[in-house]
């Protein structure tokens, strides 16, 4: 018998693509490679085959001995790999440690942690949120998952979660044009680890400077404007403005994306737009009137007066009245135009907004209409 020496090369793919490539994200070192020691954790398990030290596509079987000792025989080419020693070191099989790993991006993106696996989803994890103004937050998601598979994970997230969110996957080439364009729809983001950190051939880990740099800009373009409560915050309307120039849409209960002539889109925050919410630091619920705004957004776009009647569970018109009062009234100040926003046509008995108010296609108002009269 004859013993060589091993060379332990890697004949596996390098970087964050072992990560796919390896579902249990376990191996001896010699499949890891040149992959970043710190984020390998050892187990007490020893493998029972070795891949080829010499980079043929074969493979070693372990027989052991009496007293610890252990042979590597090729069981495919034993013409060109003879049979040799093995050591325990070269059995020891180490895994991937998720938590290092989870907070390095954390510590990149600047993510408030809370790691948990997502339902369903073995190899999904919510590593926390990204903070936002007051207590919200963007979730953050990561998925050891294929090509096949991001389809899936997008449609569950997009199905589950009521705000944006970042998905990172293990590996870019997985990513397809399609994936992106799906995430955008619901102004969400998908990105790859190496868009974050980097790998040189060493193994040595970097980050990438682009990344977090284009999910501050995502966050930029999806956050709700910051502002304390009841700041009496008000839209930049400019002149000449009318009702049928503004487009408001629910993208939460809590936010609002408005969108006025060739201005940008904008997102506010109800408890930071003190008409909207008559707000004080203890009052954290919707008021009558932003209930009514939400009821125009998902029952609209005209609302007849039985139907508000019947939605809040009142029979005194008056009380309904004086709700659509305060309503426009706050339009009016937050918009500062001084026409009627939602007049009532007699005709048809229903309220007519001149604006478009409509919830989000990737939003559903009605649970939470469903506490407009308790």
């Amino acid at each position: 018998m004859k013993a060589a020496k091993p060379k332990m090369q890697s004949h596996t793919r390098t970087g964050w693509a072992l990560l796919r490539k390896h579902p249990s994200r376990s191996g001896v070192l010699a499949v890891w490679g040149a992959f970043p020691q710190d984020l390998l954790m050892p187990t007490c398990d020893l493998a029972s085959v070795l891949p080829c030290e010499a980079g043929h596509a074969c493979q070693r079987r372990v027989i052991e001995h009496d007293a610890g000792d252990a042979v590597g025989i090729c069981m495919q080419n034993p013409e060109h790999c003879d049979t040799r020693s093995v050591s325990k070191s070269e059995r020891a099989i180490y895994r991937l440690d998720e938590g290092k790993l989870f907070q390095r991006i954390a510590e990149v993106l600047s993510i408030r942690r809370d790691v948990q696996s997502v339902s369903q989803s073995p190899d999904v994890w919510s590593l926390g949120r990204i903070p936002m103004a007051g207590d919200r937050g963007l979730p953050v998601f990561f998925g050891f998952v294929g090509a096949r598979d991001i389809d899936q994970v997008l449609s569950k997230l997009i199905l589950t979660s009521r705000d944006h969110f970042l998905l990172i996957v293990s590996d870019s080439n997985c990513l397809k044009p399609s994936h992106h364009e799906a995430a955008l729809v619901c102004r969400s983001r998908i990105i790859a680890l190496d868009d974050v950190l980097s790998l040189a051939p060493d193994g040595t880990m970097s980050t990438v400077t682009a990344g977090p740099a284009t999910v501050d800009t995502w966050i930029t373009e999806v956050a709700p404007s910051h502002s304390g409560v009841g700041s009496g915050i008000r839209f930049p309307t400019p002149p000449e403005t009318t009702w049928r120039d503004i487009t408001i849409t629910f993208l939460s209960r809590d936010i609002i994306s408005v969108k006025c002539s060739a201005l940008p889109a904008a997102n506010f925050e109800r408890l930071h737009i003190a008409e909207m919410f008559a707000a004080n630091s203890r009052e954290k619920n919707p008021t009558d009137k932003w209930y009514l705004l939400m009821a125009f957004a998902a029952r609209g776009p005209c609302l007849k007066m039985a139907d508000l009647m019947k939605l809040f569970r009142s029979t005194n018109r008056l009380k309904i009245r004086k709700q659509k009062s305060e309503l426009s009234k706050a339009l009016q100040a937050f918009f500062g135009i001084r026409s009627e926003p939602l007049p009532f046509c007699k005709s048809r008995n229903a309220y007519e907004p001149e604006l478009v108010i409509r919830q989000d296609t990737n939003t559903n108002l009605e649970d939470w209409l469903a506490d407009a009269a308790n």
